[in-house]
């Protein structure tokens, strides 16, 4: 909205002889003036003037007059609006992007001129005074035309600004990444200064490269100051009086940045109490910030919000920044804040917001809400026609975090040493690279299936045969009561990553000419006394093994003629888990039985009580497999057929 440049002459109300001299604050008794700016900022400041009927001849006029600190007329509008309490609202002019016809800096006049019916005292004004302006309010008020305005922004209701709202498909812009880190980009130099000007810090430089755009959300460090900030302050122990940090909001020009905050300080022993500092003489600086030179553009892609924004020319105020925010069409529910963005100094003006991923394919309005220097929200604001966001339907490429994107791969950024991607995931299925970690959650326990780092594959159909044993054994006409017979061993290597193993086998117990029998069945795992060389003397480990550990147990009954059965992988009690000290360790697998003769007494006739075992398989495995399988058992189990 850089404002048109509008001149105009007029008298200078401060040479009229009047009657009355109001030297009140607010002119409550003639012009009831409120809303007096403190400062004369950039763009449209807001004055009102509402009038005192009861002291003011009706129907005479008010006369305003504005002057700058070289005597001369600063512009100034009475817009065609009334407000709700019938006062009106003066719109004063700020320049600041005239060049030589900006408005100066320094002490400002504003005059106001009426014709009353009394005197301050509530006597009639004297009949040579009488239907003649004689009557006079004034004040004097800071001029600092690269403030930013703090007016409240107030449209009039017959010209409102518009919106339109389109969708474009973009590509990202993204920082470069050194070391997982974004690059700043650094300037130093020295001889600035810092002024406070009412409550806007700003720093100003005279040599060296300039301030520029890219700076702004920078951080500028001040430091090695030439003399102490002033003023000084008497009070003991300040915390910090020999640098100051800020971020920067606005680069006026070339040689002037705007700060967020002003230099101040506190104090060790006062709590609360804080010190500000308007002048730093010289200092030398340090600014980081990002610049565009450190970015790149990617093929990554993704749909854009182009709002329009025309007509945003308020009769007071200036707009600073908008909020847009975006709500579904015809629901209930508060609106989501897309972003707050600040606009140039112009009546229209384009601004991009990405479109956040839920809120594509529905439709949706967007509000766009006005906001001035300090944040405050105008009361009016604009509301969209409904539009449904498409997204990107092309293939996305470019980057994406520590991934570079292509129409056929998404690949690790990291290289490994033959420079090849770490990881890589190809179009066609192909999974190649390193350090590939591939895990799946089964009821809230993950199971890890590929883990290249420790060499470990886990599938439901993954499993090593250790055993394949068709021999049959048998236990007939004895009764050894609890006591195993050792029957076969078995030497097995359990591979690291192996938890499980599953035996299976055909068993038959046969009561015979006793009046009970009952076949056990058990199989141990015991580990190998090995060594840690070729030759090693003092232990002899020529078939040298530990205690084993029983991983299966089993008691079947006979009844009135056989009882048999037939162990498969779906078996209850036929998915062991291969114990800890076993584990990726030289083991045997030891097989016995026992006929225990429960009515009876020996020797028995023929054909006598009888316990058989056939076609033993173990396999082993790992946890996935083995949760497939969802049959492990612990403990003995008594299987008992009639």
């Amino acid at each position: 909205m850089s404002l048109i440049l509008k001149k105009e002459k007029r008298p200078n109300l401060s040479n009229l002889k009047v009657f009355v001299e109001d030297e009140s604050l607010f002119s409550s008794n003639y012009f009831k003036v409120s809303d007096v700016p403190q400062i004369l900022q950039k763009g449209k400041n807001l004055l009102r003037i509402k009038g005192n009927s009861d002291n003011l001849v009706e129907g005479s006029q008010i006369l305003i007059d504005v002057r700058d600190s070289n005597g001369n007329e600063i512009f100034f509008e009475v817009p065609d609006f009334i407000e709700d309490d019938k006062g009106r609202i003066i719109s004063i002019f700020i320049y600041h992007d005239k060049g030589d016809d900006n408005t100066p800096n320094g002490d400002a006049t504003i005059t106001i001129v009426g014709t009353a019916k009394f005197d301050l005292n509530g006597n009639p004004i004297p009949k040579q005074f009488q239907n003649i302006p004689n009557v006079r309010w004034s004040e004097t008020i800071n001029v600092d035309r690269n403030r930013g305005n703090t007016s409240p922004i107030i449209f009039n209701t017959t010209t409102l600004p518009t919106v339109t709202v389109s969708e474009s498909i973009e590509t990202y812009t993204d920082i470069v990444q050194d070391g997982g880190l974004p690059t700043k980009t650094t300037t130093n130099g020295a001889g600035v200064k810092y002024i406070l000007r009412g409550s806007t810090p700003i720093v100003q430089k005279s040599t060296g490269s300039p301030f520029n755009q890219e700076m702004v959300g920078g951080t500028l460090f001040l430091h090695s100051f030439s003399n102490p900030p002033t003023p000084s302050t008497l009070i003991q122990n300040p915390t910090n009086i020999t640098s100051y940090t800020s971020s920067i909001v606005q680069v006026l020009d070339s040689q002037t940045v705007r700060l967020a905050t002003p230099f101040t300080t506190t104090f060790d022993d006062r709590v609360g109490l804080t010190h500000t500092f308007s002048d730093i003489s010289a200092a030398r600086f340090r600014v980081e910030f990002f610049s565009t030179g450190s970015n790149t553009t990617s093929n990554s892609k993704r749909a854009f919000a182009n709002i329009t924004v025309s007509g945003s020319d308020p009769m007071v105020g200036v707009v600073d920044k908008i909020k847009v925010l975006i709500k579904s069409d015809g629901l209930d529910g508060d609106d989501e804040l897309l972003n707050e963005v600040s606009v140039p100094f112009s009546s229209s003006y384009l601004v991009k917001i990405p479109v956040p991923s839920e809120h594509l394919g529905d439709v949706q309005k967007l509000k766009v809400q006005y906001l001035n220097s300090i944040g405050n929200i105008s009361r009016t604001q604009t509301i969209s026609a409904p539009i449904a966001f498409q997204g990107n339907k092309d293939r996305v490429e470019g980057s994406l975090g520590g991934f570079r994107i292509t129409s056929t791969t998404i690949s690790s950024s990291v290289t490994m040493s033959n420079s090849s991607s770490a990881l890589s995931l190809h179009a066609d299925g192909r999974i190649s690279g390193s350090s590939v970690l591939i895990r799946n959650d089964i009821q809230g326990t993950l199971y890890t299936l590929l883990d290249t780092v420790n060499g470990l594959v886990d599938a439901q159909n993954v499993g090593r045969q250790l055993v394949s044993d068709s021999t049959t054994y048998s236990r007939s006409g004895v009764d050894d009561g609890t006591t195993f017979v050792e029957q076969s061993t078995y030497p097995v290597t359990f591979l690291p990553g192996e938890t499980h193993i599953s035996i299976c086998f055909s068993a038959r117990v046969t009561k015979g000419t006793s009046g009970g029998n009952q076949g056990r069945i058990r199989f141990q795992v015991a580990t190998a006394v090995t060594s840690s060389a070729i030759h090693q003397s003092g232990i002899d480990r020529f078939d040298n093994f530990n205690t084993p550990e029983d991983v299966y147990s089993i008691i079947m009954t006979g009844g009135t003629v056989t009882s048999s059965l037939g162990q498969g992988p779906d078996t209850a009690g036929a998915l062991l888990q291969i114990p800890d000290a076993a584990k990726g360790r030289y083991c045997k697998i030891i097989f016995s039985l026992a006929n225990d003769v429960t009515s009876g007494t020996a020797p028995f006739s023929e054909p006598g009580p009888k316990t058989e075992v056939k076609n033993i398989s173990i396999v082993s495995t790992r946890t996935f497999g083995a949760a497939e399988m969802s049959r492990f058992q612990s403990g003995d189990t008594v299987l008992t057929i009639a």
